[in-house]
């Protein structure tokens, strides 16, 4: 009876080693499965990533000559969705100018030469400037975000006046967009005075 029970309990004790053996291989198993579906879909949203940041235009600076600073070509039968791309341009802090697209013109709307936008200065009024800076602008099936500033800049001291730094805006043109060229008009300057704007820059978009 004695030997019964040693012969019992050792098998007792085989039967716990080996479950718990198997439980913990499938639990490995089952983490790596998981944590490996977790690593390619972060691989996945990388590579995405990647290829949206190929959607972007540098427009230059506040105090450049790139009055035309950047062109886009479409062609609306390739248009299934609309499209989005992220522009980015410099300023500077704490001197009170920032950017804002000033307005977007099809065709013929555009009759500025020689970068002369003197004829801006009634429309672009305090109280207009202040809601383009705010909320950006819909028109002729653009639409253009509000400019925000760059994260990639590293900040300055406290009270440095006129560092520099790089503001971003999102430029979406919806697919229902008829063919035609297109002028989105970009300021930079105070929006709490009447004053023009220091600086324009336009981005042309042409759609075939």
């Amino acid at each position: 009876m004695h030997f019964r029970f040693i012969k019992n309990a050792v098998g007792l004790i085989l039967y716990t080693s080996l479950y718990s053996s198997f439980s913990t291989s499938l639990f490995c198993s089952a983490a790596k499965t998981y944590y490996g579906d977790i690593k390619e879909s972060n691989s996945s949203y990388n590579q995405n990533k990647y290829k949206n940041n190929q959607d972007m235009f540098n427009l230059g600076t506040f105090n450049d000559n790139k009055f035309l600073s950047g062109e886009l070509t479409l062609v609306k039968s390739q248009l299934n969705s609309d499209v989005t791309y992220k522009l980015l341009v410099g300023s500077q802090i704490t001197t009170g100018s920032c950017w804002f697209v000033a307005d977007i013109y099809a065709g013929s709307e555009y009759k500025f030469t020689n970068n002369n936008y003197n004829d801006l200065k009634m429309m672009l009024t305090t109280d207009y400037k202040t809601h383009l800076v705010k909320n950006g602008l819909v028109k002729h099936n653009f639409k253009v975000d509000p400019f925000k500033e760059s994260e990639d800049i590293v900040p300055p001291m406290e009270g440095m006046v006129g560092y520099p730094e790089r503001m971003y805006t999102f430029l979406t043109v919806s697919k229902d967009i008829k063919p035609g060229d297109y002028v989105v008009l970009f300021a930079y300057g105070r929006s709490f005075s009447d004053d023009l704007p220091s600086r324009f820059k336009e981005f042309r978009v042409k759609v075939l």
